[in-house]
């Protein structure tokens, strides 16, 4: 259980019951029904209140929740070491000077917000991306490559979805010199409530 869980349960469990007292000690509608014993109408009360407060917290929550989505970009170099909490690296090779890395895209939640969603990692000027002239969802201008998610998802329609996407890259070393290295990280246009995890990758130009 992560902390923001933990925050929200604790928030829950004592706003809830500060907002019922608060409301009943407002209007008690129950102090208005004549067939209830007097001496039970505030109990009632707190317990319907209590009910109809929760209630609406759990709607309200629902309905934040639907309209957020999340974006999860791995970078692997094979299947049995692919976790989002590693970084790989990857060497340009001496000989023909091109490293592969593998790309893994997992879009979850709120469908209209994934589709005006889009990631972007710029090369530095010693790398040359090269992908498949068939991948529909990545593509590589000026340094610059793009995976555009709304060629991911439909055109149309509501509500949540889930897609994956996956896509090998070759990076094509532009020098020869052996003591370069960077670490490459995409990054995703700001978008309101959807979050993005990656981990990112090390491309080495040489031992």
């Amino acid at each position: 259980m992560n902390v923001s869980t933990i925050i929200k349960i604790f928030l829950k469990a004592i706003l809830i019951p500060i907002v019922t007292v608060w409301g009943l000690s407002k209007f008690n509608v129950f102090e208005y029904i004549t067939f209830i014993p007097e001496d039970y109408r505030y109990e009632i009360g707190l317990t319907v209140y209590l009910a109809l407060i929760e209630a609406l917290y759990e709607f309200g929550e629902k309905f934040v929740d639907s309209k957020k989505a999340k974006v999860v970009c791995i970078f692997f170099k094979s299947e049995t070491d692919k976790d989002g909490k590693n970084i790989p690296t990857i060497i340009c090779d001496a000989t023909i000077g091109v490293a592969v890395i593998n790309c893994y895209i997992e879009l979850t939640g709120n469908l209209g917000r994934l589709r005006k969603c889009k990631l972007q990692m710029e090369l530095p000027s010693w790398l040359t991306a090269q992908i498949s002239a068939s991948d529909a969802v990545l593509s590589y201008t000026g340094n610059l490559l793009t995976w555009e998610f709304s060629k991911m998802l439909p055109e149309t329609g509501i509500g949540d979805q889930s897609a994956t996407y996956k896509s090998k890259i070759s990076l094509i070393r532009n020098t020869s010199e052996n003591n370069i290295s960077i670490k490459l990280e995409p990054q995703m246009k700001k978008t309101k409530c959807i979050s993005f995890e990656t981990n990112g990758f090390k491309v080495q130009n040489g031992v």
